[in-house]
């Protein structure tokens, strides 16, 4: 397939999904955009200036305007309510000095945004995938831009007609059914794919795990530290209940506020970049005990999208955003081997 091919594919795949019908929508050539209740959902396809049939699929949501960065108060309630507040996409705003130089006195939004990279050994799958976990936006917008408005103490909600809308397409009630598998064990529980990712992908100067039927724990070198990365069937989300839980963490640690700061960047830049991993999922704080926070991806796939085979995807995607992050933000750590990272944790 053709890199025109596959953009053609995967908007079509997005909107068979979400059951869009052509009058219901706003379309382009590399584009549509759809109103399913009360905030707008943009869907763009774009390919690489490299010539190679790749093409990146990306999803967002309009949630939050003029939301005010320059306020502490605001980005740090936003960032401690991040973990608990997405799911399958990722909260994503400017950061202040980045707008600031850029944008001057243009108020600032909120949205809610995902990303996938298709290829043509992937076009069967992932466009589908990538509209499954991204539908929770628009659900989630309309549940939750009112009161998340009050409780971060400003933006307005971004409601396409200035009003909430009081009809709404009948995709939005799927959530019901998401919650009802949740209710169910994981269905990752048990599964042989953990020890077998283990063994084919943890064993290397690049990458170190184990697995077991409960879950996957690898190590990626992070200069002389590592990133650890976790897929687990033990955890719960709040909102979706059962399935599997992805979560990324980076070796940095500093106070909440010059963490939340990072997380925010990275969540902006990620969705302006093209990173061949999919944006799945959210950057946050987590607190550490000891008055500091540390930095991590999180990200969730609920039971009622189990796949198989896609706990290698999600492992292989997670190793690379912590290699990534590296690159992008500390250049100049210099990365040693797993074998000696493990040697000098235990004093080798």
């Amino acid at each position: 397939m053709t890199a025109d091919e596959l953009m053609e594919e995967a908007l079509r795949q997005v909107a068979a999904v979400w059951q869009v019908e052509a009058g219901q929508i706003v379309q382009s050539e590399s584009s549509f955009d759809w109103t399913p209740g009360s905030h707008t959902v943009r869907v763009s396809a774009s390919k690489h200036d490299d010539g190679r049939a790749r093409v990146r699929l990306w999803i967002e949501t309009d949630f939050l305007r003029d939301i005010p960065i320059q306020n502490d108060s605001f980005c740090g309630v936003l960032g401690a309510l991040a973990p608990f507040e997405t799911s399958t996409y990722s909260l994503v705003y400017p950061p202040n000095d980045i707008w600031k130089e850029y944008r001057g006195r243009e108020p600032a939004k909120l949205s809610l945004f995902s990303s996938a990279y298709i290829s043509e050994q992937s076009a069967s799958w992932l466009p589908r995938f990538a509209a499954q976990m991204a539908i929770m936006q628009p659900i989630n917008a309309e549940i939750r831009s009112t009161p998340m408005s009050e409780i971060l103490g400003g933006g307005t909600p971004a409601y396409a007609k200035g009003e909430k809308a009081t009809i709404y397409n009948a995709i939005l009630e799927i959530a019901a059914d998401i919650d009802a598998r949740g209710s169910a064990p994981s269905r990752w529980g048990g599964s042989e794919e953990f020890t077998t990712c283990a063994t084919e992908y943890g064993r290397s100067d690049q990458c170190f795990g184990n697995g077991d039927p409960s879950g996957l724990t690898l190590e990626t070198p992070f200069g002389s530290n590592s990133a650890l990365i976790r897929l687990r069937t033990d955890r719960a989300h709040p909102q979706l209940k059962n399935g599997l839980l992805i979560t990324v963490q980076i070796p940095f640690w500093s106070t909440p506020a010059e963490v939340t700061n990072e997380a925010a960047f990275l969540n902006f830049w990620e969705a302006r970049s093209w990173t061949d991993f999919p944006q799945f999922g959210c950057w946050h704080l987590y607190l550490t005990g000891n008055d500091k926070a540390g930095l991590a991806h999180t990200s969730f796939v609920p039971n009622a999208l189990y796949l198989d085979n896609l706990v290698f995807n999600l492992a292989l995607w997670s190793v690379a955003r912590a290699q990534w992050v590296r690159r992008e933000r500390w250049p100049d750590l210099r990365d040693l081997t797993m074998a000696k990272i493990l040697d000098a944790r235990l004093g080798g």
